[in-house]
């Protein structure tokens, strides 16, 4: 056996290397021009996203509080401190390359091979494009780690042909990724595991082996788990509960869980694109049955059980959690199950119709995407607009002016912009990721009221005092239009919305 120099084996290793980035570059970056000219219209909106307000406001990291350490570790050296300027829309390009790598890294995990076609392209798209990771790339902080966490979850999959303790230590780190970037992606590795199991089902291969490949992932999957529950993760009882219901209520609090997952898929998407995305199920089982080598009811069986556990598999562990998140950024992972279903569907030879319905699915969530950010450009025109409509009366009434800060509260909403009672009905799926960034009660949508325009001087915010409801008070008329009712005395400011 030839021995090989400590120099010539370094240069073997950078020539590997070289020849590796080289099939890497062009399919990481093509896709990565696509997913970015797919959120064009949403950087041009240029709008601050619920937590962006108080980031923007603040320059605070706070990803810890839900254990996401890697997110804060990260954003410091991304915005080079941890006062975090705001610097988009670089993090949401970061977050569209990364995407593109695990798109790559998905294809490549499916079919072993080290290009992409024009099909493969497309039948990844819906892990970005879809509606629920749209979202995702809306938040000017949080799109890089967001993605990150899709990455994580899809690359321990690339070392599962490799050496078994490879594997297995890759899928530790990957889950720990996943668990501190952003949770929802825990459903993503599993998905890949069942249907990777299936294909090789599929394609003849022995039972031991499957099972060990099975075991192996099971293996790493819950150590990750158990490393982050025990050692990292923080509990928290804000809007998400990280704590799992009694045994006897588990079950029934799934199954519970899960139908209202299923339900906002049925309501969020249109009718067209649920029967396109049925479309895409049963050209996956016809090329799955057709191209198995096994006993073709059993291959039926085999693949319907794999669609279904993966789908499943989508919404990671939120379902099990008491106090679940249905926001459609804690969804994505239906999009990357959509996307797994296309990669498997394409890769096979000839079934062109199952891949132009792949490809309709694709430019589907394209056109969406843009519909999308237009949108957020419309809501935000519209709520300046309302604000400034506030200010002007409030300067004119004279209620702020006087050396004491008058307490301020606003009640009500502005709504959503005119223009969406002209669309229709069943663009369920815009208002449930079109933020009303101006309205009453406590939260991101009294950051631009109080804090953009420069009223913080002349008042305090009631908003974040619990005891105090103006409301309640009988404060005298001081405006009322079209737009809002301002009541006021020397003390108080009641701002009441009109939709």
């Amino acid at each position: 056996m030839k021995q090989w120099s400590l120099a010539e084996l370094s240069r073997k290793m950078i020539q590997r290397g070289k020849q590796e980035g080289r099939m890497w570059l062009l399919p990481v970056g093509l896709l990565a021009l696509v997913y970015i000219l797919g959120i064009s219209a949403i950087l041009r909106a240029d709008f601050n996203y619920i937590d962006d307000m108080g980031r923007i406001t603040f320059g605070y990291q706070g990803w810890d509080n839900f254990s996401r350490y890697i997110s804060n570790l990260l954003s410091t050296f991304l915005h080079t401190g941890r006062y975090l300027n705001d610097i988009s829309p670089l993090p949401q390009l970061l977050a569209a390359l990364i995407l593109a790598v695990a798109g790559v890294a998905a294809v490549r995990v499916v079919t072993g091979r080290e290009t992409l076609t024009v099909w493969e392209y497309a039948a990844v798209l819906p892990m970005g494009l879809s509606p629920y990771f749209l979202e995702c790339f809306s938040y000017k902080y949080d799109a890089p780690y967001m993605a990150l966490s899709v990455l994580a979850g899809v690359c321990p999959l690339l070392l599962c042909r490799k050496d078994w303790r490879l594997y297995l230590l890759g899928s530790v780190a990957g889950i720990l990724v996943v668990c501190t970037t952003y949770q929802p992606a825990t459903g993503i590795f599993p998905m890949f595991v069942i249907f990777l199991a299936m294909r090789r089902w599929h394609h003849g291969e022995k039972l031991g082996d499957i099972f060990r490949f099975v075991g192996f992932s099971v293996a790493g999957y819950g150590v990750g788990l158990v490393v982050f529950r025990v050692f990292l993760m923080r509990v928290t009882e804000e809007y998400v509960s990280g704590g799992i219901p009694a045994l006897p209520q588990l079950i029934p609090h799934t199954v519970e869980s899960f139908c209202t997952y299923f339900h906002l898929i049925f309501t969020d998407f249109r009718r067209e694109w649920l029967l396109v995305i049925l479309a895409l199920c049963v050209a996956f089982l016809y090329v799955q049955v057709r191209d198995s080598s096994r006993n073709k009811v059993g291959a039926a069986a085999v693949s319907v059980v794999a669609l279904g556990l993966g789908l499943l598999c989508s919404f990671g562990l939120y379902p099990v959690l008491e106090e679940a998140l249905y926001a459609p950024r804690a969804m994505y992972g239906f999009g990357v199950w959509l996307a797994l279903v296309a990669v498997f569907t394409v890769t096979t030879p000839r079934a062109y119709w199952c891949k132009l319905v792949s490809v309709g699915l694709a430019w589907i969530f394209f056109v969406f995407a843009f519909t999308y950010g237009n949108t957020l450009t419309l809501q935000k025109n519209y709520t300046e607009f309302r604000i400034e409509q506030a200010i002007d009366d409030l300067t004119e009434a004279h209620v702020l002016e006087g050396d004491t800060r008058k307490t301020v509260q606003v009640s009500g909403t502005i709504g959503y912009a005119p223009v969406f009672d002209h669309m229709p009905q069943d663009y369920q799926m815009l208002k449930r990721l079109v933020p009303v960034p101006f309205g009453g009660g406590v939260g991101w949508n009294s950051y631009l009221f109080a804090y953009f325009y420069g009223l913080e001087e002349h008042m305090t915010w009631a908003g974040w005092d619990t005891e105090l409801d103006l409301t309640e008070k009988d404060l005298p008329v001081v405006v009322d239009n079209l737009y809002h009712t301002i009541r006021a005395d020397e003390a108080y400011v009641l701002i009441e919305l009109k939709e």
